[in-house]
């Protein structure tokens, strides 16, 4: 995070008047260890440690929570899976840092690892983007073991540890997963589910879906070096992932399957403009007013388009010149000629997509 020199000044004469190096950085909106790098960087002096002074800092919380097997340790392994990230050896420390839009999910963490929710912390500026953000961390010597087995290892975007998941816990844990790094869209006719990370672990991702029964397609397009993308397209395809991961009462988070699968399309009132009837609409084209939803069917758009016979002749769309009604397409829109251009204009940039 780039910071202006007084912001520096300001977090060196918090810190020299008594704070901790939390309290430091809440009140500046960083974090502890930015705080700390600060401090060296531009040689303050710091104070020795003390179990008193630093007593604050060491917030209780279930130590066992990873080597437990059931749906909520499943579900909060494959979340940080994708969004957690585990220090380097030696250091035993997992962050979990999200968007302040999703702050109730870290607070959902807390509880479920019976931590207090006052050990997390605000970040004003944080991120590629410099969004506000809220986070913790866990410290235990023994958190790397913990986390082995479920995939998560220090650099997991550059080096792969296949996780070692039951049969019965894998929609929690691929649920999670897609919860932290996926994206499901809806729109129209179309849907699609797709989930970014290492590549070994999208295969190894896709693989867990064909064993809890999925039987659609997937590929795994390559966005990098050590990533690619898990993409899943089709409306059956995605409502079959649903049924798949979203088992009974199962916790989640909702902004990301707050949609509706294989369900009535819902439809919004419209009167066509060329023969009067009331006919339905889909709310991506309802939204789309007034370019589409005019017409209740390709006839009446055909008429909206026809131009008005004068002396058996009618006026092409195209070149607009007025030729005899049997020299017109089927349309009526346009001329014969016209009509054979459309064509081949068409078909030659289906060819040429083809070639690229």
């Amino acid at each position: 995070m780039k910071l202006m020199k007084s912001r520096y000044k300001q977090i060196i004469d918090d810190y020299n008047s008594g704070l901790t190096q939390l309290e430091t950085g809440k009140r500046n909106s960083v974090g502890r260890d930015a705080v700390g790098n600060i401090l060296k960087r531009f040689g303050a002096a710091r104070r020795p440690y003390t179990g008193e002074r630093n007593s604050k800092l060491k917030w209780t919380w279930d130590r066992d929570f990873f080597d437990k097997r059931n749906p909520t340790v499943a579900y909060w392994a494959g979340f940080l899976m994708a969004d957690g990230s585990l220090a380097s050896a030696g250091k035993a420390t997992l962050a979990l840092v999200l968007q302040e839009k999703d702050k109730e999910h870290v607070l959902s963490f807390c509880r479920a690892i019976d931590l207090s929710e006052e050990a997390i912390y605000h970040i004003e500026h944080g991120g590629c983007k410099q969004t506000p953000q809220w986070g913790l961390h866990l410290h235990h010597k023994d958190l790397q073991k913990q986390l082995l087995p479920w995939g998560i290892v220090p650099r997991k975007t550059y080096v792969y540890s296949e996780p070692q998941v039951p049969d019965d816990l894998l929609p929690h844990y691929l649920r999670g997963w897609a919860d932290g790094d996926g994206s499901i869209y809806i729109r129209g006719t179309g849907a699609r589910f797709t989930i970014t990370g290492n590549t070994e672990a999208m295969k190894w991702y896709g693989n867990a879906l064909r064993k809890l029964g999925y039987t659609g397609n997937f590929s795994a397009k390559r966005k990098g070096e050590y990533h690619s993308e898990l993409y899943i397209g089709g409306t059956n395809q995605v409502a079959q992932i649903a049924r798949l991961l979203l088992t009974e009462g199962s916790f989640k988070l909702e902004r990301k399957w707050n949609v509706t699968y294989n369900s009535k399309k819902v439809l919004y009132p419209h009167i066509c403009k060329v023969c009067g009837q009331s006919f339905g609409v889909e709310k991506y084209r309802h939204e789309s007013e007034p370019q589409n939803g005019k017409f209740c069917s390709r006839k009446c758009f055909a008429t909206s388009m026809r131009k008005q016979a004068v002396d058996g002749r009618m006026q092409c769309c195209k070149c607009e010149q007025m030729v005899l009604l049997e020299e017109m397409s089927a349309n009526d829109s346009y001329c014969k000629l016209c009509w054979r251009e459309i064509g081949r204009a068409y078909y030659q940039k289906k060819h040429d997509a083809k070639k690229e």
